[in-house]
């Protein structure tokens, strides 16, 4: 399952809607809405006595909630930082791309692993990942998913073409494959094959067998790709994601709460034939909104204080079936929460491959 870097983006942001009540959901002071308004109630972590000097409290660091997969045992769940300016590797279709690096939080939902990797993959046992493949500039480590390095195999440094973009693949929990593509042809402009388990160099893989790679589907799809059945579509206008359908009036329901959203024309606009803005769900949470401002509800249409709520730069796919967290953004805050909207894991939205 390869981590691709262009990846879908819920941006939403928190604005008090007339007529809408939040409901409290824990976030950190200062994660306030674009509109520079509170949208919901907040619960904020618990401050520090102040001293004889203090000017204020000191709001108490943010302590991670654990993060277990889905059955429970070990688990790597990857973040995303950038350095914040251009790529000068990037494609020449794709110059502005900003240098990402990946790191890793624990099942307990900590730092592991810095981000110092530029691409990963998980490795399949079944129905869920065994361990992780990581790249980083001259080799690929092989992760325990407790965060252990059990195998560094060398790779060639640096790029041997600038003109391409580097995937890495973890095949049948047995190979792997990094490769660098051209961006137009998706052609292999180099390979290289390994096995995972002793870091033996491998044949180069077929043409085809690459193309299958590039074109195969996500094995751990994830909520927002699967569709409300037919059957209870019913007489709604169109699914639009997340458990959400569109019905006449500009009203969306959620089909699993029965929850009912009917946004403002100013945030969505009014003429079906030509809308400023609109709607769409995800993971139970629907965002609305236009190319300047938009707001998201929860599975119960209540606003949430979030920005965005939904797989980020590719850090956050769904890499376990049913995945309980995602990630998020709320103010100067960013971090993955779980499906009812709490925090699990937090860092401020300004955090680097430096920091």
């Amino acid at each position: 399952m390869a981590r691709r870097g262009l990846a879908m983006v819920v941006m939403v942001s928190a604005v008090v809607v007339s007529g809408c009540v939040a409901r409290p959901v824990s976030v950190p002071s200062g994660a306030a809405s674009s509109a520079g308004q509170s949208s919901a109630a907040v619960t904020v972590s618990p401050a520090v006595a102040p001293g004889p000097s203090s000017a204020a409290p000191t709001p108490a660091p943010f302590a991670p909630v654990p993060m277990p997969p889905p059955g429970g045992g070990p688990m790597l769940w990857p973040v995303a930082r950038n350095d914040g300016a251009g790529n000068p590797d990037s494609p020449r279709s794709m110059p502005t791309y900003a240098i990402t690096r990946f790191g890793f939080l624990d099942a307990s939902a900590r730092m592991v692993l810095p981000p110092q990797y530029a691409e990963y993959d998980y490795c399949q046992s079944g129905a869920r990942p065994s361990r992780v493949v990581a790249a980083r500039d001259g080799a690929i480590d092989v992760l325990a998913l407790d965060g252990t390095v059990n195998r560094t195999i060398t790779t060639a440094r640096g790029s041997e073409d600038a003109n391409g973009v580097t995937f890495l693949w973890c095949l049948g929990n047995k190979t792997v494959v990094l490769a660098r593509l051209d961006p137009e042809t998706n052609r292999a402009l180099w390979q290289r094959v390994f096995d995972v388990s002793t870091g033996k160099k491998l044949p180069p893989l077929s043409l085809k067998a690459l193309d299958a790679l590039w074109n195969a589907p996500d094995p751990n799809p994830c909520p927002a790709d699967k569709p409300i059945p037919a059957s209870d579509l019913g007489d709604f206008l169109a699914d639009v994601g997340g458990g959400w359908a569109e019905a006449i009036g500009n009203t969306y329901v959620n089909v699993n709460t029965g929850a009912s959203v009917t946004p403002p024309d100013w945030l969505v606009g009014s003429d079906a034939d030509d809308p400023v803005g609109g709607c769409s769900g995800y993971w139970g949470f629907l965002s609305c909104g236009n190319a300047q401002l938009s707001v998201v509800y929860d599975k119960f249409g209540s606003l949430t204080p979030f920005q965005d709520v939904g797989t980020a730069g590719d850090a956050v796919g769904c890499v376990v079936s049913n995945q309980p967290y995602q990630w998020a953004t709320a103010g100067n805050v960013r971090g993955y929460v779980d499906a009812d909207g709490a925090w699990h894991y937090q860092e401020q939205v300004y955090t680097t491959i430096k920091d």
